[in-house]
């Protein structure tokens, strides 16, 4: 595991993990099964297939074939006619699968399933208010849970969530950010569940003690904004060893939680004011907001992976390009060899 003795010794870029995929992981060869690939994607195949020690089995319908097959070339792939993309994924992300004999080590959403679609997949995998905190998708699809979880499902049910990593210009290294996708209207239970996840994946990276910063719009305690009072209780729960493996500090505010200098100045102290590692949103339009402002304005290199089935699910935003669709799929290797991939 890539662990540092030092804490902030994690990684500086993502262009550090195609390297270490390469170099530290060359007995792996990596499979992933990719979904209703467009051109972006079928770009980001050909960069991974150049890079990393890896082969594909894309999922289609049959107009697709002539159109992959002139933009994947000789790459290292097959292709599988499928009439139902969504079942398919959520069955990847939700019980152990192989192809042909070959275990998938991670999935990859492609251009053209829809996040109407990825949506419908994972509220097939994930059911709403289970054990393990996760809340209902059916706030997407207009659909209850039980509209939304297949009748076969029991209440072991894996907990998914979004966890993006972002190379931000003002920082040194990479900042961690979630949940921009999965669950919409977190409360403690489920973000105790996302910081769960997104811990796993920020020590897969090097951060092996992360410095967690509960966001809101500020670092007061105000009855009349509920975030700031579960964010205070969530980091009580921290400070009285509930939660381990990490500080967890919030409310903070997002320049708060970044710049040291502006946390001094408002009189924030403790581990995680100035230097967070991990941002925990709110809501689904906060980490979606800093992930869309850091890639779209920003022009930030990003990874983008939804974690907790039982095969990390690589989900670049329509808006990413080529670039970050090769850096999700980086991540996905990476979290697959490193064994948290599932947290069920």
């Amino acid at each position: 595991m890539i662990i540092d003795a030092e804490r902030d010794r994690h990684l500086r870029t993502l262009n550090e993990i195609p390297a270490l995929l390469s170099s530290r992981e060359k007995k792996v060869k990596f499979h992933g099964a990719v979904f209703s690939p467009g051109e972006e994607t079928l770009g980001a195949l050909r960069k991974a297939a150049k890079l990393l020690p890896v082969e594909f089995t894309v999922y289609g319908s049959a107009p697709d074939v002539a159109e992959i097959e002139s933009l994947l070339g000789d790459t290292c792939y097959e292709f599988i006619q499928t009439k139902d993309s969504v079942r398919e994924l959520s069955q990847y992300l939700s019980v152990e699968r192989s192809v042909r004999d070959k275990p998938v080590h991670f999935v990859l959403r492609g251009d053209f399933l829809s996040l109407d679609d990825t949506y419908r997949a994972i509220s097939l995998t994930g059911s709403a208010g289970d054990v393990t905190g996760a809340t209902s998708i059916g706030a997407f699809s207009g659909k209850t849970a039980s509209e939304s979880t297949p009748k076969s499902a029991t209440t072991e049910k894996p907990f998914l969530s979004h966890v993006a990593v972002l190379e931000a210009a003002s920082q040194a290294r990479v900042l961690v950010v979630s949940d921009g996708f999965v669950n919409p209207r977190p409360d403690i239970k489920t973000r105790l569940a996302i910081i769960k996840n997104a811990l796993r994946v920020c020590k897969t990276i090097g951060i092996s003690y992360p410095r967690v910063a509960l966001l809101a719009a500020v670092e007061q305690v105000y009855a009349g904004m509920p975030v700031t009072v579960e964010s205070e209780e969530i980091a009580k729960m921290s400070a009285a060893g509930e939660i381990t493996g990490a500080h967890v500090d919030g409310p903070l505010s997002f320049d708060v939680a970044l710049v040291e200098q502006v946390a001094k100045d408002k009189g924030a102290i403790g581990e995680v004011a100035g230097r967070a590692d991990l941002l925990v949103g709110s809501s689904i339009e906060v980490a979606n907001g800093i992930y869309m402002a850091q890639t779209m304005l920003a022009r930030a290199n990003a990874a983008s992976v939804v974690v907790g089935g039982k095969a990390p699910l690589a989900l670049p935003f329509p808006s990413d390009c080529i670039d970050n669709i090769f850096f999700s799929m980086c991540l996905a290797c990476l979290i697959s060899t490193n064994g948290v991939a599932s947290t069920a």
